[in-house]
């Protein structure tokens, strides 16, 4: 092959499969957290949190306004202990993960009292649950994919965690359905096709 060829093949090679922020990290390593800024470290403390809970999220309706829910259905609602002091009753957040550009951020957005699964789809928006940059303010639409989790409470402090544990991130596409976590993972979101340049650079049929 063509020393030229091989260079723009390499390179195109390259650009298409080293997105960091292409498909949602498993781990949540490339995840930014939007609370950061009030509660350094909360990144690191929830990446090491163990997965213990199963979560499936849904939205009920068609849009996640005019009176819907979320609907959590941890099987950790009933096992993880509640926090102490204001927060006896609670014993998890909930979480939301969006992706803004190629970056996914993530954000605490209610708190969930023991035994609860269900919330208003309205606690997505306003400056008292997605509070800061660039989901403060945040507005589903229709086809949008959100992830939900639920882990052990970090949003007064860290210092008032109850359990160090969370459950997996379930995704829901508005006005869709469920997304299974294989399809958000095999997300190559701005890679380029790369099959007719592959057939153009493989043929030397034309030197």
């Amino acid at each position: 092959m063509n020393p030229l060829k091989f260079l723009v093949l390499v390179a195109l090679t390259f650009g298409a499969t080293t997105n960091s922020y292409a498909a949602f990290p498993d781990d949540l390593d490339d995840v930014v957290f939007i609370e950061e800024g009030i509660q350094p470290g909360v990144g690191s403390f929830v990446r090491s949190m163990a997965v213990t809970a199963n979560l499936i999220a849904e939205v009920s309706g068609n849009h996640p306004f005019g009176g819907q829910n979320v609907i959590l259905n941890s099987d950790k609602t009933n096992v993880w202990r509640v926090g102490g002091g204001n927060l006896s009753c609670c014993n998890s957040n909930a979480w939301g993960f969006i992706k803004v550009g190629d970056i996914w951020y993530g954000g605490t957005w209610e708190f969930m009292r023991r035994g609860q699964t269900v919330k208003s789809s309205r606690a997505l928006v306003g400056p008292n649950h997605f509070r800061f940059a660039p989901l403060a303010r945040y507005q589903p639409s229709n086809g949008d994919v959100v992830g939900f989790m639920v882990a052990g409470i970090t949003r007064p402090g860290l210092a008032r965690n109850n359990v160090r544990e969370r459950s997996n991130v379930s995704f829901y596409r508005i006005g869709d359905g469920p997304v299974s976590a294989d399809e958000i993972r095999g997300t190559t979101a701005g890679a380029p096709p790369l099959t007719p340049v592959l057939d153009l650079l493989m043929d030397d049929s034309a030197e």
